[in-house]
C-alpha cells in the first residue's frame, strides 16, 4: 500500500474517491458521522447529465429568487432572515451570476460533466460493481412558452459546447411521453443524458469497497485534525498520509478543525418515490416548476424538486411542496391523485459553492488535506470524475483535467 488516507464523507462524491484511491494503491478509511443510509445522495433523482451546462450562480436563478422571494409555494426559495454567512456567499453569487462568468464556467462544467459520464460508462462495461444505467436520455419539459424560449437558449449553449439537443413541439413531446398533458407547447431532449438508481449504486459501491478492504467508521466524528498527519475521530488518533473532506454541506464543520473555510450554503430539496400504474418512461425535468421526473424499475417514479437556499434543517414547508404535487399532477394528468398529506417526504441538503463549480483540490496551506465538496444538484453526475481527480492528486498523478477553475480558495 502506498499510504493511508482518510475519507471524510460517505455520500456518494466520498465513495468514488474512496473507490479510486483503493485503486491507486492507498489503504483507505472511510469515516461518516451518520449509518451512510440516509445521505444527500440517496434521495437523488439519479440523473447523469452532462446536458447540464449552466452553472447554479446564473442570470436566470437570480430572477428566479427574486420573482419567488415572497411566495411560500415556490420552487425557489431563501431563508429568512438570512445569516451572515449566508449574506457574503449571496454577495459572492451575485457577483458572479452574469454572462461572462456563466461562459466561463459552461465550459468547464461541460468538460467535467463529460468526463464523468465517460468513467460511468467505463464503470459499467468493466462490471467494477452492479448497477443499473439507463441511457434513455432526459426530456426538458417546459410548461409555458417562456420557459421554452429560455430553454432553447440553453439548449443553443449546450450545443454550442458539443452537448446533442433536440427541439420538440408539445406533440412530439407527447409521442415519446404519452402520458404528457396536452397542454405542454414543447421541451427538449438530451438524448446523451442517462440515470442511474442511486440508492442501489451507493449501496453496491460501499459492498465493493468493503469487500476489497475499505475501512468503513459509521457514526464516527472527527474531532481534531493535527499538524502530526493524525485525526481524532471518536476519541481515537487515526494516522493519515492524506485527507480528503467530501462531507457535504458539513465540510466546513472540518475545515474549521485546520483554520480554513469555503463558501458553502445547503440547498435543501424534496423527493419522494410513487408506485402507480400509469406509464412514465422517460427521466424528465419540468422545467417551470422545477421538478426531476426519474422512472424506476416496478412501476415507482421518483420526484425531486425545490432549492430552498441557506435551510439547514430536513423541515418540509407543506405550501411548497403541495404545489410541487400539483405541478406533477398538471403535466402528468394520467397518473392517480398524489395526496400530500399521506406521502413519505425525503428531504436532504445539495452543498452549493458561490459560484456553481465545486471545490475539488487541496487546501491551501495544508498540502495533505484535500477538499472535496460543492456540487450542488450534479453530486450523481460528477461523483466519478471529482473522485478520479481527487486520487490523481493524492498520488501525485497527470491530472486527468485542469482542476484550477475548481480550486479552493478562489
Amino acid at each position: 500500500m502506498k499510504g493511508k488516507v482518510i475519507v471524510a464523507g460517505g455520500g456518494i462524491i466520498g465513495l468514488f474517491s474512496a473507490y479510486y484511491l483503493h485503486q491507486s494503491g492507498y489503504q483507505v478509511t472511510v469515516v461518516d458521522k451518520r449509518d451512510l443510509s440516509d445521505s444527500c445522495s440517496y434521495g437523488n433523482a439519479g440523473l447523469i447529465v452532462p446536458s447540464h451546462v449552466i452553472p447554479l450562480a446564473s442570470p436566470g436563478m437570480v430572477s428566479a429568487a427574486v420573482r419567488y422571494l415572497l411566495k411560500p409555494n415556490a420552487p425557489v426559495g431563501v431563508k429568512m432572515p438570512p445569516s451572515m454567512d449566508f449574506l457574503q456567499w449571496s454577495w459572492r453569487f451575485l457577483l458572479t451570476a452574469n454572462k461572462h462568468s456563466v461562459r466561463e464556467s459552461s465550459v468547464v462544467l461541460n468538460e467535467l460533466t463529460t468526463f464523468s459520464q465517460s468513467l460511468y460508462q467505463q464503470l459499467f462495461d468493466e462490471k467494477a460493481f452492479p448497477f443499473q444505467m439507463n441511457e434513455k436520455g432526459v426530456l426538458m419539459i417546459c410548461q409555458t412558452r417562456r420557459a421554452l424560449k429560455e430553454e432553447t437558449e440553453v439548449a443553443e449553449v449546450a450545443n454550442g459546447l458539443g452537448v446533442v439537443a433536440n427541439k420538440l413541439s408539445g406533440e412530439e413531446l407527447r409521442s415519446m411521453e404519452p402520458s404528457l398533458s396536452v397542454n405542454i407547447p414543447g421541451g427538449i431532449y438530451y438524448p446523451g443524458d442517462g440515470n442511474i438508481v442511486p440508492g442501489e449504486l451507493m449501496k453496491s459501491l460501499i459492498a465493493c469497497l468493503e469487500q476489497a478492504g475499505v475501512t468503513f467508521l459509521r457514526n464516527a466524528s472527527i474531532t481534531s485534525i493535527g499538524s502530526d498527519h493524525a485525526a481524532v475521530i471518536n476519541g481515537e488518533k487515526h494516522a493519515f498520509d492524506a485527507l480528503v473532506i467530501s462531507a457535504g454541506i458539513w465540510s466546513n464543520e472540518l475545515l474549521e478543525l485546520i483554520g480554513s473555510k469555503v463558501p458553502l450554503q445547503p440547498g435543501r430539496g424534496y423527493s419522494f418515490d410513487f408506485p402507480h400504474d400509469a406509464e412514465v418512461g422517460h427521466p424528465a425535468l419540468l422545467v417551470d416548476s422545477r421538478i426531476s421526473v426519474t422512472p424506476f424499475q416496478g412501476n415507482i417514479t421518483r420526484f425531486g424538486g425545490v432549492m430552498e437556499l441557506g435551510y439547514w434543517n430536513h423541515r418540509v414547508v407543506k405550501r411548497r411542496f403541495s404545489e410541487m404535487v400539483r405541478s406533477i399532477q398538471r403535466c402528468y394528468p394520467s397518473l392517480p391523485p398524489i395526496a400530500p398529506e399521506t406521502i413519505d417526504v425525503w428531504s436532504g441538503h445539495r452543498p452549493c459553492s458561490f459560484d456553481g463549480l465545486p471545490y475539488i483540490g487541496r487546501i491551501p496551506g495544508n498540502e495533505c488535506v484535500f477538499l472535496a465538496t460543492g456540487h450542488s444538484m450534479l453530486g450523481i453526475t460528477l461523483a466519478p470524475a471529482t473522485g478520479k481527480l481527487i486520487s490523481e492528486l493524492v498520488d501525485g498523478q497527470q491530472l486527468s483535467l485542469n482542476l484550477y477553475p475548481f480550486r479552493v480558495g478562489r
